[in-house]
């Protein structure tokens, strides 16, 4: 299965970007590749059972759903990963001074039969695209962070 690691670095303490991330529903407003996420069901306190269908969109759609199977706000978090893609998600953050280490690993195997069979001959260009995605997020993050406000 394969296997992404990406490493942001934000200029704000845990406390103040875990607030952000956990508002999954506000993704597409700082998250550009992201067209659409949807809240299936709330998790307890500590975000454990929530449920998010997410649309995104990097010259191909990908649709599929996370589940929240463990978590400690601020600190870390695990889930489910099904639809296009399957597998397991995870993020963990750490201070650094004023400022937040954040580890995102996916571990996840596309499920579309033509992702599939081209994935031999794709597997660097789904590797760029997932950085790309990445590299948006971190940016979008850092500037909600930054100004307080959601990108319009």
């Amino acid at each position: 299965m394969p296997r992404f690691v990406t490493t942001w670095h934000v200029d704000a303490p845990p406390e103040s970007v875990w607030p952000v991330l956990s508002d999954v529903e506000s993704w597409p407003r700082w998250w550009h590749c992201f067209r659409r996420v949807v809240l299936v069901r709330s998790g307890d306190e500590a975000g454990e059972g929530m449920r998010v269908q997410l649309t995104l969109d990097v010259g191909y759609r990908l649709v599929f759903g996370t589940e929240i199977t463990s978590s400690v706000p601020g600190r870390s978090a695990r889930a489910r990963v099904v639809g296009d893609l399957s597998g397991i998600g995870s993020w963990s953050a750490r201070s650094d001074g004023d400022a937040t280490a954040m580890t995102i690993v996916w571990d996840v195997q596309v499920q579309r039969a033509w992702m599939r069979h081209a994935q031999p001959l794709v597997a660097p260009f789904f590797a760029w695209s997932h950085a790309r995605v990445m590299a948006a997020g971190e940016r979008g993050l850092r500037q909600v962070l930054a100004t307080g406000e959601l990108a319009g």
